[in-house]
């Protein structure tokens, strides 16, 4: 028995030289063992150049390679370990490429706000000045968008064998918004003859409306101020109000009528009271031409203890469109101004106009 397994050991060391010569000889010539080379390296002089392995590269190098790495060093310009190709190829820092740099840490996309970026109150915070002069500086200028207005300007004089000077000036302003309409308007005449004067007159008015979204109805708010030097009374004041209502609006006329009640009081004469007056008016607009319209405003103030007693004005006058100074015109026409009660003066004021007037 002992005999028996020494000879089985001796056998099969001796078998074990055999089996790796020829593991050696399988696996050198097989080209899809990577380290085929790397157990035994050919010598330089074994391979010619131009020589190339099954997989197409070149033989050339490696030996050289393969040389200095047996020798203990390593060539001028060595790859880094980690370029190493370890693929199908043979092992050679001359042919391995670089990897890629590893990709940028990609941070998660979510709703939530950024560790880093300011909150709401800092936003607004940072950003308020700014806003302030966005907002608050040009408040102003915004403000005086809503307003329009225009002036009036006539003249007309002689200096010569008769010294006469004749002035006719207004001035209006309106301020208009969706909700509101705001309106002011100035009037005087001037008149002197031979150094005497024959007419000043002051006429002011305000009349506040109040406008209704998709809706032709109105109300609104009127006060006056007249001033005569050549009539009996030293000033009038009134004041009414009421409804109105736009009868027409379109491109090219717009009409619109109001009816209220209120008082006036006449001051610098005896027995002077407050006397309940109506008020019934219409402001009259139609454009003729491209640069021509005709106005027409309209006002009867009847005497609601006798309607026989009534004041009426009637203001009708053609504008024509001049091309000099920006928004001009050529003013003319005629206001006729009605009073029943003229206390020794004559009923009837009539006036002829000719103004140049300037819009802004």
């Amino acid at each position: 028995m002992r005999r028996f397994a020494f000879r089985s050991f001796f056998a099969l060391a001796g078998l074990l030289p055999v089996a790796g010569l020829t593991a050696t000889a399988a696996t050198a010539g097989s080209p899809d063992w990577p380290f085929a080379c790397a157990h035994e390296a050919p010598g330089a002089g074994e391979i010619a150049e131009g020589d190339v392995d099954p997989n197409g590269v070149s033989l050339a190098p490696e030996a050289s390679t393969y040389d200095a790495i047996l020798a203990g060093g390593w060539p001028d310009d060595p790859a880094p370990l980690d370029d190493f190709s370890l693929g199908p190829e043979l092992l050679s820092p001359n042919h391995a490429e670089p990897l890629p740099p590893p990709p940028e840490p990609v941070e998660e996309k979510s709703d939530d706000k950024k560790p880093d970026e300011p909150s709401t109150a800092a936003k607004v915070e940072k950003s308020g000045p700014a806003l302030k002069e966005r907002i608050v500086l040009p408040y102003p200028i915004g403000a005086l968008s809503l307003w329009s207005g225009r002036l009036e300007l006539g003249l007309n004089g002689a200096d010569g064998n008769s010294q006469n000077l004749n002035t006719r000036s207004s001035g209006k302003l309106v301020r208009k918004t969706p909700k509101n309409e705001l309106t002011f308007n100035v009037t005087h005449n001037f008149a002197r003859s031979e150094s005497t004067r024959t007419a000043d007159k002051l006429l002011y008015d305000t009349r506040l409306e109040k406008l209704f979204a998709d809706n032709p109805w109105l109300a609104f708010l009127h006060n006056s101020v007249e001033y005569d030097d050549f009539q009996a009374f030293d000033s009038r004041v009134g004041f009414d109000g009421g409804v109105g209502y736009q009868c027409m609006k379109t491109e090219t006329t717009t009409l619109r009528g109001r009816v209220g009640a209120g008082a006036s009081r006449e001051y610098g004469v005896l027995g002077s009271r407050y006397i309940p007056e109506g008020n019934v008016s219409c402001d009259f607009e139609h454009k003729l031409a491209a640069r021509h319209k005709l106005l027409l405003k309209s006002e009867w103030i009847p005497d609601l203890e006798d309607f026989e007693e009534f004041r009426a004005k009637n203001d009708l006058a053609i504008e024509t469109g001049l091309d000099v100074l920006g928004p001009t015109s050529l003013k003319m026409g005629v206001v006729d101004q009605y009073d029943s009660t003229p206390h020794g003066k004559r009923r009837n004021d009539v006036q002829y106009t000719a103004q140049v007037v300037w819009e802004f």
